[in-house]
């Protein structure tokens, strides 16, 4: 069987886990036909100044970021999608809705480890391109104090354009509630990936802090990007290209 075989029969392999794992989650919850078809709705949209993904920029120039999410106890459905409102140096056009997401996962906890299988569709509008790739997310946390937390995660791919990839990330977050219902958090993590992918590297990606101020439905944050290793994560178009991030979001429980 040649490599792409074994990625196709990978895929289905994956897609068979994540759909039997959902359907006992499904059973031993006691989620009812009834319970899904009244799930928990919530909109957002973000407009940002630039589309950094675990360090890579998409586009150093303003997006906006409009989701859905519905979900019923463990199970979430989201949607997701990128308009980039400004070009990104010839390669992304201005006013093209360049990506669409759609998402299934199911979380539940062993202990303090939180554990999340999930299987992501992604649409490149320009290209029609069509991707899928199943991951499983593992990670935990602990409470230092009333103010402080500190936490690991890791997502292994086990099925997609990058399979048998790990992407790993430490965490710190300092909370502090203003009183009402505002609140101001500090978030600083770092990225390291591992991969068999033969065009990219593996070692310490990036690393990112991040100042949020949340109130109610509204959110502002501003995040500082900084690259770790530059055979990891090369500098230039669709590499580290953003130093500073900005975003406001709004969302709308339905």
């Amino acid at each position: 069987m040649g490599r792409h075989g074994r990625r196709e029969r990978d895929r289905r392999l994956g897609m068979v886990v994540v759909v039997l794992m959902i359907a006992l989650g499904s059973m031993a919850r006691g989620v009812s036909l009834e319970d899904w078809l009244h799930p928990d709705l919530v909109l957002g949209l973000d407009v940002a100044s630039a589309y950094v993904y675990k360090g890579r920029t998409y586009n150093d120039g303003l997006v906006l970021q409009p989701w859905v999410t519905a979900s019923r106890d463990a199970f979430s459905l989201q949607t997701w999608a990128n308009v980039d409102v400004d070009d990104y140096q010839g390669r992304v056009n201005k006013h093209d809705l360049s990506r669409i997401e759609q998402g299934l996962c199911y979380v539940f906890n062993l202990g303090k480890v939180r554990i999340k299988p999930a299987y992501n569709v992604r649409l490149y509008s320009s290209t029609m391109a069509l991707q899928d790739e199943q991951y499983i997310s593992v990670g935990t946390r602990y409470q230092l104090n009333d103010f402080t937390r500190i936490g690991i995660y890791a997502d292994y791919l086990t099925a997609g354009q990058f399979q048998e990839t790990w992407y790993m990330a430490p965490y710190l977050t300092f909370g502090l509630d203003l009183g009402g219902d505002a609140s101001l958090e500090l978030h600083s993590t770092a990225g390291y990936i591992d991969t068999r992918d033969r065009t990219q590297e593996s070692g310490w990606m990036h690393a990112d802090l991040k100042a949020s101020l949340i109130r109610g439905r509204f959110s502002l944050s501003a995040t500082y990007i900084s690259k770790l290793e530059s055979a990891v994560l090369p500098s230039g178009t669709f590499g580290y290209d953003s130093e500073l991030l900005f975003m406001a979001g709004v969302r709308l429980d339905i």
